[in-house]
């Protein structure tokens, strides 16, 4: 088994496509672990999965992140901006974090 990466807040990740091409949302409730300059803490609050799928150049991709903030809209513009710009990882079978971040707007 390899190494499991750490959630962070609000970083955007890259996966292979999930299951559901529309913009989604995942609830997670308090207490989940997550790592913040490298230091693990526990959520304090109810998170927020928003996920999409994408396809640029023949690819097929997803674009996620977990966040405290409530505004999906928001996160969802974000990630239409952010998958136009992101570079596509040749293997997907793991997530990989890119360097663009949401912002609270």
């Amino acid at each position: 088994m390899g190494s499991m990466k750490l959630l962070e807040l609000n970083r955007i990740a890259i996966w292979r496509p999930k299951l559901i091409d529309d913009f989604t949302t995942r609830e997670s409730g308090a207490g989940r672990p997550y790592a913040e300059n490298k230091i693990l803490s526990k959520t304090t609050a109810k998170t927020y999965r928003y996920a999409k799928n994408y396809e640029r150049d023949g690819n097929k991709f997803c674009l996620f992140v977990v966040t405290y903030s409530k505004k999906a809209d928001s996160a969802e513009k974000q990630l239409d901006k952010i998958a136009k710009k992101v570079e596509i990882p040749v293997n997907l079978s793991d997530f990989e974090y890119t360097n663009y971040y949401l912002e609270d707007k």
